[in-house]
């Protein structure tokens, strides 16, 4: 285990899981960098033929951890976002084997898109996907206004970019 994430292979995939209770699954800065590491040293490992993403504690991934996330409530940024988000970011839309999220309870922010990334999502009718940025007129995280067109319907897209994204597991 890596900071608050556990990764482990049965037979040909790779499962990658984001265990913190107290913060709901709130991702920090290190634990950005061991997913990261996960998905890329999949690609080099011709035995992992598939990479599972999941949460644990019945939350899925409720987004960045709320003391790096001070801009929202006013303050001034202490920075642009994390090289590790990006770099999270980019190993997921770099990735050349099938990712799957397995989503249960509440995704938010980043969260979200980590989903949008994946390209499967199997989501109990518990899940929920929202982006708290949407409130406060602020641009989603990890590109997701481009993503969301690629799991939703053209409709359901523009409706979710145009008033707020709140989806459930089962209209996914």
């Amino acid at each position: 285990m890596a900071g608050l994430v556990a990764v482990g292979e049965q037979g040909a995939v790779r499962t990658i899981a984001v265990l913190l209770a107290e913060g709901r699954n709130a991702l920090a800065d290190e634990m950005y960098l061991a997913m990261t590491r996960a998905i890329e040293s999949a690609q080099h490992n011709s035995a992992i033929r598939c990479i599972v993403v999941a949460g644990g504690f019945d939350v899925f991934a409720t987004g960045v951890e709320t003391a790096g996330h001070r801009a929202v409530g006013g303050g001034v940024p202490e920075a642009l976002p994390p090289q590790n988000v990006i770099s999270l970011l980019n190993a997921l839309a770099n990735n050349a084997k099938p990712i799957i999220a397995a989503v249960e309870g509440a995704t938010a922010g980043i969260g979200t898109a980590i989903v949008f990334y994946c390209d499967q999502v199997i989501a109990a009718a518990s899940a929920t996907f929202t982006s708290p940025l949407y409130s406060h007129d602020l641009v989603p995280d990890g590109a997701m206004s481009s993503l969301i067109p690629r799991r939703l319907a053209q409709q359901r897209a523009f409706d979710a970019c145009s008033r707020t994204l709140h989806a459930r597991g089962e209209s996914l």
